[in-house]
């Protein structure tokens, strides 16, 4: 799937899938790693415009993954699983943290 080429295609997709009603998206969303307000970064968030707004901009906006897994540390994260094949974002995880546990894994049973 082609990513949309700009934010009001984002917004039909985010509006397709999410209907009306309310909703929690708690986590850490990679669009907003820079910013100074941990409330934009970590509250889940019950308001579907807000939650719409938050798809678009993990739609339109570059990955900071590095800033996400350090806030994910500061937060109170030690331990991060990578669910599939491959190893990468693993041993990303041990790079930008030794101390922390990162495993691998692409087995249901682990």
């Amino acid at each position: 799937m082609e990513p949309p080429a700009d934010q009001q295609s984002a917004g039909a997709a985010c509006r397709k899938g999410c209907p009306g009603g309310t909703g929690s998206c708690p986590g850490d969303a990679g669009s907003c790693a820079d910013t100074a307000d941990e409330a934009l970064r970590i509250q889940p968030q019950t308001d579907l415009n807000q939650i719409r707004q938050n798809l678009i901009a993990q739609l339109t906006s570059p990955v900071r993954w590095t800033q996400t897994v350090r806030n994910m540390i500061a937060d109170g994260a030690t331990q991060f699983i990578e669910y599939g094949p491959g190893k990468v974002l693993t041993g990303r995880i041990h790079k930008i943290d030794s101390e922390v546990e990162a495993v691998s894994t692409d087995k249901r049973e682990d």
